[in-house]
């Protein structure tokens, strides 16, 4: 028991240094609004073209809303993996867990967390028009999708650790926000899938000599949580750390394509948005491989619920608008967090390096996906994607204060 007094000391919020204890750590018309960051830009300088005539020609919407039979499907195979993974850690680290020491009962204080990171959206598959050229033996067809890029994220979290082992209580805050754009000029035709065929028909925007275009799409994503974490030592150089909470999260998507065949301009555009709000659960591994370095690894599922909406538009070059809606409440949403780092621990500040990742099912599911040939003004009835994942390098410190025996 002496092996632990003097190696356990912070288990709340990772390893760090100090009397040798570790821590245990869119559209002229209606959605694209004003106010919304570069939600014009994303229409391009032809769609704008199409702004007075649309808001005057839209009449009030009255949109019918679709049936709220659809579900997500229910948990698939590597969900099940993960939490048989979560259980056996937790059973294990409980069975095999000894007491905090009396030193470390009696440390309490204020924590915060700043980090940084480079975040790459993964699986958003914004699938914007089909390009066919007919000129080619055989005829080629191509399938546009937006080429999504990584951008800065930032974090922060602040909390306070109780004395007598009694653990740490933590708020937290992530966002990610990115642009994407593209433009280009194709021979043959272009046809556009962000709302694909509605009760007008469809867009063949066609020109042997080449149809211009331009699509671009925004992506923000955030959450806001509230946790209980609460450390078990393991042995001297290795701990678990349990969490309890509550997670909100957001999710918004806008998509914007617009095509001029030499003539005449066509737009599309659409926009989606989820809120979401539940529990959440976790552990984490805390290895103490040195006075000033150790390891930690952690698995994190929020279990949700959602309500999703989506809103759609297409204008011809007739004038002609066409609108779309669809939404569905109470839809079940998971988000998956894990990570790998290094923490550098020089008491007060610990410093980290490592990988992350969350996985985003169920609340990123498009409720209004492209209606094929002669499927009226209605959407298929399934959603489309499902998933999206954030994957992050992320580096930050652990900066502690306030705090006493």
């Amino acid at each position: 028991m002496q092996s632990l007094t003097a190696t356990f000391r912070d288990p709340d919020i990772g390893p760090s240094e100090g009397s040798d204890r570790s821590l245990t750590c869119s559209s002229a018309v209606t959605i694209y609004s004003a106010g919304r960051k570069d939600r014009g830009a994303l229409a391009g300088s032809a769609c704008v073209s199409f702004a007075t005539a649309a808001t005057a020609a839209l009449p009030p919407a009255v949109f019918s809303r679709k049936a709220r039979s659809m579900r997500i499907d229910g948990l698939t195979a590597r969900r099940w993996s993960r939490l048989a993974f979560a259980g056996t850690a937790a059973l294990a680290a409980l069975a095999f867990a000894t007491p905090a020491s009396a030193a470390d009962k009696d440390l309490k204080g204020w924590f915060l967390a700043l980090d940084s990171a480079v975040t790459q959206p993964s699986s958003l598959d914004q699938h914007f028009a089909t390009h066919v050229d007919a000129s080619a033996n055989p005829i080629v067809t191509e399938r546009l999708v937006i080429d999504n890029h990584s951008d800065i994220t930032f974090g922060a979290s602040l909390g306070y650790r109780f004395a007598g082992g009694m653990g740490s209580l933590r708020v937290s805050y992530w966002s990610f926000e990115n642009d994407d754009s593209q433009a280009g000029s194709l021979n043959g035709g272009v046809y556009p899938t962000i709302v694909g065929y509605t009760y007008g028909g469809a867009m063949y925007i066609f020109n042997p000599a080449g149809v211009t275009y331009s699509a671009g799409s925004s992506v923000k994503a955030s959450t806001a949580d509230f946790d209980y974490l609460r450390p078990i030592p393991i042995s001297s150089k290795f701990s678990v750390r349990f969490l309890a909470g509550l997670r909100v999260a957001r999710y918004e998507e806008d998509q914007a394509f617009t095509g001029n065949d030499g003539v005449s301009d066509f737009f599309q555009g659409k926009q989606l948005s989820s809120k979401a709000g539940g529990p959440r659960v976790g552990a984490s591994a805390v290895f103490g491989l040195s006075r000033h370095f150790g390891l930690e690894s952690g698995l994190a599922v929020s279990f949700l619920t959602a309500n999703i909406e989506g809103q759609g538009v297409a204008i011809f070059p007739t004038g002609t608008i066409q609108s779309l809606h669809g939404e569905d409440d109470h839809v079940r949403g998971t988000i998956w967090d894990y990570d790998l780092r290094g923490v550098w621990r020089f008491h007060p500040i610990d410093y980290f390096l490592g990988i992350a990742g969350s996985d985003w099912e169920g609340l990123v599911a498009d409720p209004l996906p492209a209606g094929g040939c002669c499927s009226g003004s209605l959407a298929p009835d399934a959603r489309g994607r499902q998933t999206v994942t954030f994957t992050s390098v992320r580096a930050g410190f652990i900066w502690r204060f306030g705090g006493n025996k």
